[in-house]
Parts: C-alpha cells; structure tokens; sequence
C-alpha cells in the first residue's frame, strides 16, 4: 500500500480542484442544463491543466509534464426514489438499469468533449464506495450522533406507503395516484445536526485562509489571485439561506399554567420586548399536547379533524408559505404571567410548527400573520407601542417604539439595553427562561425504501445497545442489498426489504445468536454528502473508454490498481480494513487535494446539500479523518436553462431539449459555445436552437482565417489585441463570465479578417490555446494543421501534438504595445484640420508630437506663427489655440 500512498502525495502537492455537481442518471439522459454547468466545469478545468502545464513544471530530462496538478472528476448520484420509481414503473431491476443510464451521461459528455478524469469514476450504488459509507454511518453511529425515535412522515392512505417528499405534488396528492397526502408515525434514524448548528453557522465567515492558500504553483496562485478570500466565497444569497436555514433565534421560554388542568405549556419568543402584548396561543397540529388538551372535551372531534387536514399541507407549501392559515379553538385557557387578570385562549392553528421553538408561540397584534389570524376568528387583541399607520399596528420584528401598558416597562423606548433588562427580569420573576432556539431540525436519516445503502445495524435482543442494535464489524461491510424481482413499498409502511425474511434473519456479529437486520436503507444524501472526498483517491476498473483529454494523466493511472482491489487487500490482512485503508490512501489524497477549489452546480441544492455536506466534514474533522473544516471554498451557481417556449423543460410537456440532437446537428464546439455564449452564466435564460447556427458560422470563420490569414510576422495591431484577448479570457474564466470570453474571441477573428492583418504560426497557435477550453475540437484541428504545415519551423518548440497538453501562452503587453500607431487628432481652434500617425511610445511626447503636427503641411496653412496656446491629450489630440 505504501508504493499506492507516496503516488497519491507525489499527485498534489500543488493542485486545482474543479468540481461540478454530480448528477442523477436518469433515463431521459443529460438535459441542456446539466451541460451549462459541466462545460463551465470543462472550461475551467482545461485552463487550469493548462496553466499548471507551465514550463517550470515540466520534467527537466524528458519535458513531459509533471504529475497532474488539477483533478476535475465524474460520478453518478445513482441511488434514489426516482431510480426506485423508474424502474417499478419499467419492472425492470435497479441493478440493470441504473448502470445503463450512467453509461449513456458518460457517452453524452464524452460526445461533448467534456474532458473528465474518468479515472476517478464512480457511482454511489457501486458496493465499495457504499461499504464506505456505511463504514463512515458507523463513525457518526459511535460518535453518539445517531439515534432512533419515531417520527411523522408522509403517508398515502390509498396506496398505504409512506412517502419521501419529492413524491409530494405541490397541492399535498401523491404524485402517482393523486390521493390527498397524510402523517404517520413510524420509527425513523435520525442524526443530530443540531449538535453542530453552531458551529455550520459560525463556519460561514471562518478565516479559511489557509486553505485558499493551499495552491502553491506560482502560476496557478497569480491567476487565482483576482478570487483571493479568507471566508467562503459563496454567493451571498446562498450565504443567507444557509443562515436562516440553521435559523439560530436568541430569545426567552415562557411558562404557563393551563387552566382547570395539571399542565405547563412552554413558549418561545425572540421578541420578548412585546411579551405584555399578547392576547392569544397557538399550538402546532402535530404537537403531542393537542391530544390531551381536548381529550374527553366536546372540542376533541373537531381538533382531530383539523389536525388530520393540517397534516396535508406540504413541506413545499410551507416554505412558500402558500397556504391558507386556518385554526380551531381547544376550549383552553393558559394563564398569562404577565397580566394575572388575562386567560389567554389556545388555538390549534396551521402556521405553528414544531420546527420552531417549542411548537407553541404566543401571539399578538403586533404580528402581521397574528394579527390577520386574530382578526378572522374574531379573537381579542391589545397593543402595546402606539401605530404609525393608522391601518395597521407596528410590527414586533422592527423592534421600535415606546411601550404602554407594559408592567414596570411602561414608557420606555425598546432598545438592546431595554430588552436585556426585560429578560433579567423574566428570569428573575421565574416565568421563563433565556433560550437559543434553531430552525434547524435533526436529519431524518433512513428511508422506507429498498434502493438505497443498508443500514449496517442488526437488531439482536441480548447485545442491542439503547436503540436495540449492534453495529456490524468493519471486515463485514460492504452490507450489500439483495436482489429482488419485486420491490413495491409495503402496506405498512416498512421498507420491501422486510419481507426478504432470507436477508432479513441473520446472526448477532458479537455473540452469534439470532438478530435480524435493520431494514430501513438510507436516503440518496448519503452518498452525496462525501462524494467530493473519494474522488481524491478513488481509481475505477481501467477500462479502454478512459477520459481522451490527457495521455499522460491515463498513462499515469494505468499502473495504479483499482480501488476496489485495494479494498480486497486490506480486507485480508486487517481485522479493521476500512480504518487502515482511509489512514494510509484515502487521508493523504483527500489532504492533497481538498478542499475543493470550486464548486460549481445547481441553486436547487443551495440548502439541503450543502448543509449535510458541511455537517459531515465537520464531523470527519473531529474524527481525525479529514483536516479541514469546509469542503467547498468557492461556490458558483449556474442559472436554469428554460425551453424554447419560457417555461421549465418537462417531459410531460414535450419541450426538453436534448444535447444529442444539438450535437449531431451543429457539432460538439457549437453546442458548448452557445452553452457558454447564451447569456451571463449565472443567469436563467430560455434556450434558441436557431441562434447556435451563429456559433456554426463563427467556428467556420476561425478555421477560415487561421489557414489562410496566416504570416512571417503577426501585424502589431493584432498583437496588441491578442494580447489583451488573453487577459480578458483568463479574467472571464476566473469570474465565470464565458459569454464575453467568447464575444471577445469573436471581436479577435473580425479584426484578423481584415484584409492587411495576419498572425505568425505560433500567435496561431496562442489563438488555438485560447480557443481550447471552449471549442477543443476546433482548436486541435487548428494545432494540427499548423504542425503539419509548419513542421520543423523553429516555432515547433511545443514538445505535444495536443493543444490541450501545452502551457497557457504568455503574452508581452508593454513591448508588443510600443510598436502599435496611434492616430492623434489635430485641431486649430477646436476644428479638426488633419491626422498624425505615430508609435505609441511617442504619441504621450507633448514636445515631438505638436513638432511633427506642425510640420504637416495640411496644418501649417492654419498657423502663422506661435500659437497663443497647446492643448495636448496624450495619445489622442493636439489642438493649437490661434
């Protein structure tokens, strides 16, 4: 193991890690927005490669390039509902054809030249990758972050399955029968984040220094510069998301006696300056309380039947917020402690959540959304800071205003100051408590599903630990799924691997006896919460369908074994395989390379993902397995590529465009140059078959001009603007703006079009480095040629036949630009009365030029004798006051 360990450190110690989102290979194949993302992806890796292939980083005996010093990896997101779905739908087997939808994606993009380190592949259904997840679940399982609690998930009453929530249409049905979706409780694995909610929040301004500093070539550093940070260079909208996701309120737990019952409802406030206002409570539907709040109460039958139609409101419609807020009276009174002499009544109401504070908020008019609730169910209301709006009273979030009929507070102004004091004050009364409450939620980790990664846990009845369980020994892992011929979900809502009573049945690994499996699998973010660490180390089978972009980077990776045969290795020799395997080759690749210098992929996962990804590292960081604190420094999101007609490509409406048909019909360059040329990156923007014909002809004309507009010498003015296309592309590409990398590209071959003007073979050449990243077909045609055309030229000092193997062309500004005629304006008395042509490096002399205009004879007739006054602007215009 040590020869596979010192190549993997040898790989990176200079490195560019450029990364998309994976993708989910779904049946339809790749769609025009998956290609946006991963030709930017391609474009920036091949700038990357080709600066790493800088001279000083080439071998000094052979000339070759060093060891690879950019990993851009691909794999497949293969585990899931929708494959699960798809293949209930087809009866047909995961197994089967999950693995046929990936290797059409990668036929698809090797169609488009997406130049991938395809030694690296890997899908998350492959059984060594989900043996290492399973082995990282145990390390949170050990770690105490795992836990077993029965939870609410969705259910469909009809179809008597529970449901994942993507199944959940945005009007609460069931996306396969249209039944109205419902809550059930079934026992669910849970992990806490919520242990680390401080420390995901505090992690987005965290000095990262050290890590944006990890890229030490020279080269590689000096073009990065422009994107130097100290914290995560995410948009700041995702920023923000991420922030309220974690949602951390500081804020005060208020006790209250319900009246007529032995009960304490608590409440949470993050305003606790307007306590004195609040007239009513409302409690989440599916808090445990409502049911013995009305039990045995004339209310009881209503409550239930609001709390079963509350249950339909989705996770999507709650977000939103698009949903009508409604409620129902328990027929309780909690006791105010802030005013002895109010009964405040307990509302059921649809807009309480248990993901927020206690589940139980009292309310207010100084609330927008309790106000207008308070005002439809004609409920009593107070307020406590005078209106500015005569409509409407001041909203409790500005925290503003002098309040009244406020206690001992009457009069004062809210402030920071006021408000601490009113804590104290609650604290010291012993009517509540200080409380930091989250948005965030533990993570409901497993799922009533069978295609996913089994949970590595056996239930047995003598050694389960509190949850009941026993953790499976490493040497046992991969837990692979069995195959089955059926697989529908169960009408219990158990997993269909519950019936497989063959898997089901097995043996306690500590004491031997009778168990039986855990079968719940996980969900699809399991495998995509550590992705971006094994493509640092992990080797796929060799194939003779390896990536076409590098020679030298398959010729490397030739000689190393798969990862799957260095697994079997460790497996026997160590009693603890997976543990030595991530200590002596995982560790010092995932040191190497991570964490990622770029991220790039779809806003849609701006949330979730990212989230769990975060979490996981930090928890990695603590177990020692990884060093770094934040998996992704630079984040980038690409905006969605909409149909020809406006709208989200849908198969259901028939306007998805397929890349295929682009390729086959415009050429793998067209199609990758409108991907990046359609508009600003970032933006959404509806898709025009017809304008990739502009980029059809654009592609014809470059070939057209590098053959025939080729000279000795390269005209000083196309030097000049070569130069400067240079700097523009390199800047585009940092800052993610292609479309005007390739305006400016565009602009270049108009000018070099001219009649007078040509470039010598090796601007040609610098031409067809620039073109690369974008068009890598065309550029290698363009090498080619010149190669062929030019062979044994002194210019031939490329030591490759590929232009996507030679360094990024330098380019000498400052010299090139003094040979470059500027045209100066000359005026007497404010009219132009001709035109001097001279070198730039005298065109800023005020004293040579206003000699040479005075000599031309079109301007002499103007002046007879000395002119009263000069005016000179260097480079552009002399005119002589008379």
């Amino acid at each position: 193991m040590k020869q596979v360990k010192n190549k993997i450190l040898r790989q990176a110690q200079d490195k560019t890690y450029v990364l998309g989102m994976f993708p989910y290979p779904s049946g339809e194949g790749l769609h025009v927005g998956h290609v946006r993302i991963f030709t930017a992806c391609d474009v920036m890796a091949r700038y990357f490669r080709a600066k790493s292939a800088h001279p000083s980083t080439r071998s000094a005996r052979s000339g070759a390039p060093k060891a690879p010093a950019v990993l851009s990896p691909m794999g497949w997101d293969a585990f899931g509902l929708p494959a699960e779905n798809a293949a209930i739908k087809f009866k047909k087997i995961p197994q089967q054809m999950v693995p046929h939808n990936y290797a059409n994606f990668k036929k698809q993009m090797q169609a488009l030249s997406l130049s991938f380190d395809w030694e690296h592949e890997f899908a998350t259904t492959d059984p060594t990758y989900y043996g290492l997840t399973q082995w990282l679940f145990l390390k949170l399982y050990e770690k105490g972050l795992v836990y077993r609690e029965e939870v609410a998930i969705n259910w469909c009453p009809k179809c008597k399955t529970g449901l994942a929530n993507e199944e959940v249409m945005g009007d609460g049905t069931h996306e396969r029968c249209g039944t109205p979706v419902t809550k059930k409780n079934l026992p669910q694995w849970v992990m806490r984040i919520t242990e680390y909610a401080d420390r995901l929040l505090g992690g987005l301004d965290e000095d990262l220094s050290k890590w944006f500093g990890k890229s030490n070539l020279t080269v590689l550093r000096q073009a990065q510069d422009s994107q130097a940070t100290k914290s995560l260079d995410w948009p700041r909208g995702i920023l923000e998301m991420q922030r309220n996701w974690i949602g951390k309120k500081e804020g005060v737990v208020i006790h209250h006696q319900v009246k007529d019952m032995d009960l304490l409802l608590d409440t949470f406030s993050a305003y606790p300056a307007w306590l004195f206002a609040d007239t009513f409570i409302v409690i989440a539907p599916e808090h445990p309380l409502v049911k013995r709040l009305t039990a045995g109460t004339k209310y009881e039958k209503d409550v239930r039947a609001f709390v079963e139609e509350s249950a339909t409101i989705t996770n999507q419609q709650r977000v939103e917020d698009k949903f009508e807020k409604k409620g129902v009276f328990t027929g309780r009174y909690a006791l105010d402690p802030f005013n002895s002499n109010r009964e405040m009544p307990i509302w059921v109401a649809n807009f309480a959540m248990m993901d927020f504070g206690t589940g139980i908020i009292r309310c207010s008019a100084h609330d927008v959304r309790d106000y207008e609730f308070a005002t439809k169910y004609k409920i009593p209301m107070n307020e406590v800071v005078d209106r500015t709006d005569p409509h409407m009273p001041v909203n409790a979030h500005l925290n503003e205003g002098t309040l009244r009929d406020s206690g001992p507070f009457t009069g004062k102004a809210i402030s920071p100051e006021l408000i601490g004091e009113m804590v104290r004050w609650i604290v010291d009364q012993k009517i509540g408590r200080r409380e930091v409450t989250y948005h965030l939620r533990d993570w409901v980790f497993s799922r009533q599903r069978y295609w996913g990664e089994p949970i590595p846990l056996v239930y047995c009845d003598k050694c389960g630990d509190k949850n009941g369980v026993v953790p499976l020994f490493e040497k046992d892992l991969p837990l692979t799924l069995p195959t089955l011929e059926s697989y529908e979900p169960t009408d219990t809502g158990e997993s269909p691997l519950s019936r497989v009573t063959t898997w089901v049945n097995t043996t306690c690994p500590v004491c031997g006896g009778p168990a039986k499996r855990e079968t719940d699998t996980m969900p699809n973010w399991a495998g995509s919460c550590w992705y971006f660490l094994a493509f640092a180390f992990w080797r796929s089978e060799i194939t003779n369908n390896q990536a076409p972009n590098s020679k030298q980077i398959q010729n490397s990776n030739a000689q190393n074994k798969p990862t799957r045969q260095i697994l079997d290795e460790y497996r026997e020799k160590s009693p603890t395989p997976f543990t030595e395997f991530w200590k002596e080759v995982a560790k010092p690749a995932i040191d190497a390379w991570l964490p990622a210098d770029w991220y790039l992929g779809g806003a849609e996962h701006a949330v979730l993902h990212l989230l769990y990804a975060r979490f996981w590292v930090k928890v990695f960081q603590d177990l020692g397995l990884v060093d770094f604190p934040e998996p992704f420094l630079r984040l980038r999101s690409v905006g969605m590529v909409l149909a020809e007609d406006g709208r989200k490509m849908s198969k259901s409406w028939g306007n998805v465009i397929n890349p295929d048909d682009m390729v086959a019909k415009y050429g793998s360059d067209a199609t990758r140059l409108y991907e990046m040329f359609m508009g600003p990156w970032d933006q959404a923007i509806a898709w025009d078959s017809g304008a990739i014909a502009g980029q059809v002809r654009f592609l014809e004309k470059v070939k057209d001009v590098s053959e025939k507009k080729v000279g000795e010498q390269t005209s000083p003015v196309l030097a000049v603007q070569l130069s400067k296309l240079g700097e523009r592309i390199e800047k585009s590409i940092l800052e993610q703006r292609f479309n005007t990398a390739i305006a400016g590209m565009m602009e270049f071959v108009n000018a070099w079009k001219a009649e007078s003007l040509v470039l010598s073979a090796d601007d040609v050449r610098k031409f067809a480095q620039l073109l690369c990243p974008f068009a890598p077909q065309t550029a290698q045609k363009i090498w080619t040629q010149l190669h062929t055309r030019f062979e044994g030229s002194p210019q031939t000092w490329y030591a490759t036949d590929r232009v996507d193997e030679a360094p990024w062309p330098s380019f000498d500004s400052l010299a090139l630009a003094q040979d470059v005629p500027v045209t100066i304006a000359i005026q007497v008395n404010g009219k132009l009365r001709g035109t001097l042509r001279v070198a730039q490096s005298v065109a800023s002399d005020e004293h040579a030029v206003t000699k040479l205009a005075l000599a031309d004879q079109s301007v002499a007739k103007w002046v007879t004798g000395a002119p009263k006054k000069v005016i000179f602007v260097a480079g552009r215009l002399v005119n002589f006051v008379v």
